[in-house]
């Protein structure tokens, strides 16, 4: 490797690594949002087992449920 090589890999490993970090709290921001969905979903669907759901909890949770059915997905392939 060439002292040039050798500089430029310098100034980009801390851009690659800034970069692995920010798609790690993404990731990690996304997937908390997708386990609150769940969490509210069982909840609605708790109520709804009870009674009659409201309008806005109805509406809230035929939102809800695709991202609920997606956690549910992901963490199936994970096995």
């Amino acid at each position: 490797m060439t002292g040039e090589q050798e500089a430029e890999l310098g100034e980009l490993q801390p851009k690659v690594a800034q970069r692995k970090q920010q798609k790690k709290e993404k990731n990690a921001k996304y997937n908390q949002g997708l386990k609150a969905a769940a969490a509210r979903v069982a909840v609605l669907e708790e109520l709804a087992g009870r009674g009659p759901l409201t309008e806005e909890q109805a509406a809230e949770l035929a939102a809800l449920q695709p991202k609920a059915a997606q956690r549910g997905r992901k963490k199936q392939d994970r096995g």
